[in-house]
């Protein structure tokens, strides 16, 4: 078993017909290990009725993946911009790349990030020019059927174009005695990233439209991003000028060399809202074992003070560790928000379950939330 890696975890949120094209630049370069986790994509289209009268905008999705890598910590803005070369994402509407550190608290030794490239940092000769900074990750999980009023305030706001994965929660729905059998287990997750300035008001209006100080109706937070690059093509079709308004946006924001300049959190501040209880300074725990293993894993770790989780299913896409003493390719992924005292126990409860074993191979990260919200009980 292998302790306290620092590492950088390189999110591609890609329309699924770009996908190949992403990946296959990250093996020409020697990346040697991903996970891929099926999503869609979520976009506005506006309907028009005869004689030019414009319909409500419609929410249309599309199939799309998240492409995650672990990689060293100074590789991390390389591989993103490996993924936007391969992507092609200099073209509106294809999908966006974020960057984290984070740290690989506990692993099984085949999950060592520092044997997934293959080559010296010098074959990354693209440079950290195109990814943007001030940006914040906006990550809320919700009963099935409600993603789409997460992804049309990130849409109607012109944050950024979502995906959805679908998931599993355990947790306060099995607390909740009689009331449990109103709150689906199925579970759908937003993922998306915002400006700085913007960030903490888009998570406001998300709380108000999903009434997420409601029981069991879902959890929200926001999490730092050394860098990124988003998708602004919220809305589907043709364009009626030499550019779109998106690739007009990505222009200038490279001109300026942030997006401070499109703030527009003071326009979309509501007033007379009453004050609202926050969660700050806690951790993401995430745990990546083999597919069939995470609910086993979850019960420990709820027993051990968790206060919930959501499984998802990834693909593992190794190329190297593979065969009888390999990774499984059918893999689930774990999240679990916690305050930082409670990691431990809940770390040693999964490996006393078999987390690390050759039959599990799990692995767990460690990330910051700066920000998060959840129903918190009466009073």
């Amino acid at each position: 078993m292998i302790e306290q890696i620092p590492s950088a975890k390189v999110t591609g949120l890609f329309h699924r017909n770009v996908t190949d094209e992403a990946t296959k630049e990250l093996h020409k370069a020697g990346l040697m290990e991903y996970y891929v986790m099926p999503s869609r994509s979520v976009t506005l289209q506006k309907r028009r009725a005869p004689f030019g009268l414009v319909f409500e905008h419609r929410v249309v999705d599309d199939p799309a993946d998240r492409v995650i890598a672990f990689v060293p910590p100074s590789w991390g803005r390389s591989v993103a911009n490996l993924m936007i070369k391969g992507a092609d994402l200099s073209r509106p509407g294809r999908g966006s790349v974020l960057v984290e550190r984070v740290v690989i608290s506990r692993a099984h030794e085949l999950c060592d990030p520092s044997g997934n490239i293959c080559v010296s940092e010098d074959s990354f000769s693209d440079g950290p020019a195109r990814l943007r900074d001030g940006l914040t990750g906006i990550c809320c999980i919700v009963q099935r059927g409600h993603g789409e009023a997460v992804a049309r305030v990130a849409l109607e706001t012109g944050a950024c174009v979502p995906l959805i994965a679908f998931g599993r929660g355990t947790g306060l729905r099995d607390k909740l005695g009689l009331l449990r059998i109103t709150i689906d287990a199925e579970k759908e997750a937003a993922l998306f990233a915002a400006t700085s300035y913007d960030a903490e008001t888009i998570m406001d209006i998300i709380i108000d439209v999903t009434k997420l100080d409601r029981p069991g109706r879902g959890f929200i937070y926001l999490f730092p991003l050394e860098g990124g690059l988003i998708n602004m093509k919220v809305f589907r079709g043709r364009h009626q000028h030499a550019a779109s308004v998106e690739q007009i946006v990505a222009a200038i924001d490279e001109m300026k060399g942030d997006s401070h300049w499109r703030t527009v959190g003071e326009d979309l501040q509501i007033n007379g809202r009453p004050p609202r209880t926050y969660l700050r300074g806690l951790q993401c725990l995430n745990c990546i074992c083999d597919e069939g293993k995470g609910e086993t894993l979850v019960n420990a770790a709820i027993e051990a003070g968790a206060p919930g989780a959501t499984t998802s299913r990834m693909h593992y896409a190794g190329r190297r560790r593979f065969g009888d003493a390999g990774i499984s390719p059918a893999r689930e992924c774990v999240t679990m928000i916690v305050h930082p005292s409670q990691v431990e126990a809940i770390t040693d409860a999964m490996e006393s379950e078999g987390a690390f074993d050759d039959e599990t191979h799990g692995f767990f990260i460690l990330s910051p939330v700066t920000k998060a919200f959840t129903y918190m009980g009466p009073g």
